[in-house]
């Protein structure tokens, strides 16, 4: 997660071949992520506090959250610790709420309400689809899977029009224009693919746990996650005024 933000922050100044390693890394996080936070509320002696802590440490970590990807407000688009509150909060109802057709109509205000968070319609889909699909194994395949190929085809798309775009090169005008924004977009859609490809990494990762806990380190996730943000805020800050 970390070497995927350093990447999305810090891309003006690294170099293509660093980013490809660094994207790889990041896509093998959220599906891990979410099965986690799957079992985590398993075994939680307290869901309401497991939630209220997501949402907290969520509120905690905006304005780095927005300052590190230099949004205009902070509001743009909030972080994946409130996707993760948000699904696990589903998660919660799923398993306490009598009522499918109520579940379900809360389900889909909460898919609207993700899009304005990191992950989007997706990272809730995902996570309630660890908590829905009951086989193991597909369970630890196909919600990572999901995302893989969310991503994959995202990336693929955008290389069509790509290629659309290109195609209007020669007219006049244009030329210019479609060269300086394929040179950007082409890089761009690369690396969406090579993060995917973190993404069926991270499936192996899942079919290799063996569901025996680590050592707790859970509130070193909560402390780092805003603080990285405001060490990686910092150090474009201190680069870009190094530059100019």
């Amino acid at each position: 997660m970390v070497l995927q933000h350093t990447a999305l922050v810090l891309t003006d100044y690294l170099p293509f071949a660093l980013e490809v390693p660094m994207q790889i890394a990041g896509g093998l996080t959220f599906g891990i992520m979410g099965y986690l936070l799957v079992e985590g509320y398993r075994y939680t002696r307290d869901v309401k506090k497991y939630i209220g802590r997501l949402f907290l440490f969520g509120v905690i970590s905006q304005v780095p959250y927005s300052w590190a990807f230099g949004n205009p407000s902070f509001f743009t688009q909030f972080n994946i610790m409130f996707t993760l509150a948000l699904g696990l909060l589903l998660v919660h109802w799923h398993e306490t709420m009598k009522s499918r057709g109520l579940f379900w109509t809360l389900y889909a205000f909460a898919l609207i309400l993700s899009l304005f968070m990191d992950w989007g319609l997706i990272g809730i889909i995902m996570i309630v689809m660890y908590k829905t699909i009951k086989d193991e194994k597909k369970r630890r395949f196909w919600p990572p899977m999901t995302g893989v190929l969310t991503n994959a085809g995202s990336a693929l798309l955008g290389l069509m029009g790509l290629a659309l775009v290109n195609a209007v090169a020669d007219q006049p005008g244009m030329g210019d224009l479609v060269t300086l924004y394929s040179a950007f977009a082409l890089e761009v859609l690369i690396l969406a693919l090579f993060f995917a490809l973190g993404g069926l990494l991270g499936i192996v990762a899942l079919k290799k746990y063996d569901g025996t806990r680590g050592k707790s380190m859970k509130y070193l996730f909560y402390v780092v996650y805003p603080l990285h943000f405001v060490v990686l805020a910092l150090i474009h800050f201190l680069i870009e005024n190094a530059v100019s």
